[in-house]
């Protein structure tokens, strides 16, 4: 786990596992955040095309990201 500036506790794998839940309910803004962790390896093993399968979902839904 890593700590964020507020000393808060983040943990990426825990963080994955709530976005996934999102992703399937069809929340674009989780489909991109989760493509964004499969990216980058970040709680989740580094997929690019699992991250390309989630961000054309979210853009299929006009989100492009923040």
């Amino acid at each position: 786990m890593l700590e964020n500036g507020c000393g808060i506790a983040q943990n990426y794998v825990e963080a994955a596992q709530w976005f996934t839940k999102a992703a399937d309910e069809g929340l674009a803004e989780a489909q991109f955040k989760l493509g964004t962790m499969y990216e980058n390896g970040r709680g989740v093993a580094k997929n690019t095309e699992v991250a390309a399968k989630w961000y054309k979902e979210a853009a299929e839904q006009d989100y492009l990201g923040p």
